[in-house]
């Protein structure tokens, strides 16, 4: 291989895992808001601090669904915008198509977010992308201790990768 091409390839894997590569290489579902770009950097910061393999199945696997005002429900493999409790649209993309849902979605509720610390919504992000990692999506839980399971197993992931836990408790209520 030549030596130009291994420099352009060392430079584009360097860009692929800075914050601006893996903020243009993620995939998102919003509403245009002024917060959600400050939300997509948090996520890719997150991102940013998982170990590389870890962050390129993410980032190949799964969509984020900022979720700044965007309220919905996943029917028959489309995600719909809930309006109103009345009315219900489906989502569209810019050339007016409904958008399946073929991939998992990571839901990440950043209005409900607003008044806590950036550490803690890294963690809440990090411990959403580790049920993904873990594959929770795949195995819902059929029972309040099979709930707890999957949320111990993410939280002991989260630390690996240097995050703080999301739950201080497990306990079945």
């Amino acid at each position: 291989m030549p030596k130009e091409w291994k420099q352009a390839e060392k430079q584009f894997s360097d860009w692929e895992n800075s914050l601006e590569g893996i903020h243009d290489n993620m995939r998102t579902m919003a509403d245009t808001n002024i917060d959600d770009e400050k939300d997509k950097v948090l996520i890719a910061e997150t991102l940013l601090r998982i170990p590389a393999r870890v962050r390129t199945k993410v980032l190949e696997g799964a969509i984020f669904v900022l979720m700044n005002g965007l309220y919905g429900i996943v029917i028959n493999g489309y995600f719909s915008k809930i309006i109103s409790k009345k009315e219900l649209v489906q989502l569209h993309t810019r050339d007016a198509v409904v958008v399946p849902v073929r991939q998992p979605l990571i839901f990440l509720n950043f209005s409900e977010m607003k008044n806590l610390s950036k550490k803690r919504k890294m963690n809440i992000t990090a411990h959403e992308i580790a049920h993904f990692v873990l594959n929770h999506h795949l195995k819902p839980s059929g029972s309040a201790k099979e709930g707890i399971n999957m949320e111990k197993e993410a939280d002991d992931l989260i630390v690996k990768w240097g995050f703080d836990r999301e739950y201080k408790s497990y306990k079945v209520r």
